[in-house]
């Protein structure tokens, strides 16, 4: 997958099952297991802290179903690539409108993963290309302003006014570099396609921070510290986006 391995988290319904589809997915170079669960209380939590790009999850866990599990990922506008394991294809209909990568029924054929990880890869490779020409766009153009929805009318913002945004429930609270917080009506995700620019960057479930304001990284303690004259925030980021800033090598990351 290009430079990087599919981080990929497995939630489990027990520990027998997890160790079956550890085994099996363990023999596929291209896959990272980053994370392991056998309830969709300690998924969630691992999710957060990893943002894994790809999840293993059975359809049948002891506290949650799986189709619930993702549900609520959605809602939270966590969206990894999701593949569900069942031990039938009852669920199969289902899941559907959760728009599942794929559907697995054991015992797992290791010819099926292969399949699946080859349309993975060329699914990212495709959004690579697709975010690259999309980049290169935007540095065609000095435009920087962008207009957001308010309960009572719009707010037109420069970009290099964003120090980052949060997701907040149903809505999306905007940071700004005088010390100023605005609430607009879209989603994290609807704002972030408005904002349709390189230098905005997620950082973990919540968060995503303009890397013009982006000081230093603490590994130790996952956060990051912006800064704009005198003025510093604390975010969350996750272990992937640091090792992601770490390849780019440009951050001082301790």
């Amino acid at each position: 997958m290009l430079e990087l391995k599919i981080t990929t988290l497995i939630i489990e319904k027990d520990q027998q099952s997890l160790n079956e589809t550890v085994a099996v997915l363990k023999g596929f170079n291209e896959l990272s297991i980053v994370g392991k669960a056998i309830t969709g209380k300690n998924g969630f939590r691992i999710g957060n802290n990893l943002a894994p790009y790809l999840v293993f999850i059975n359809t049948d866990l002891p506290d949650i179903s799986g189709l619930d599990f993702i549900r609520s990922l959605r809602k939270r506008d966590i969206n990894p690539e999701v593949v569900f394991i069942s031990n039938d294809a009852r669920h199969a209909f289902e899941a559907l409108p959760l728009k599942p990568f794929d559907y697995f029924v054991r015992p797992l054929d290791p010819a099926l993963i292969s399949r699946m990880i080859t349309r993975l890869k060329f699914k990212y490779k495709k959004a690579e290309l697709m975010r690259k020409m999309d980049e290169y766009t935007k540095m065609q153009t000095v435009n920087t302003k962008r207009v957001f929805h308010q309960k009572k009318g719009i707010i037109v913002l420069r970009l290099e006014e964003i120090v980052f945004c949060k997701a907040e429930l149903s809505s999306t609270v905007l940071k700004l570099r005088t010390g100023e917080s605005v609430i607009v009506k879209t989603k994290i995700g609807e704002t972030i396609e408005i904002i349709n620019h390189k230098e905005f960057i997620r950082t973990g479930r919540s968060y995503y921070i303009n890397r013009e304001y982006l000081r230093k990284i603490d590994k130790k303690n996952l956060k990051c510290m912006l800064y704009y004259e005198g003025q510093t925030w604390d975010i969350p980021v996750s272990k992937n986006t640091v090792g992601l800033l770490e390849k780019l090598n440009v951050y001082p990351i301790y």
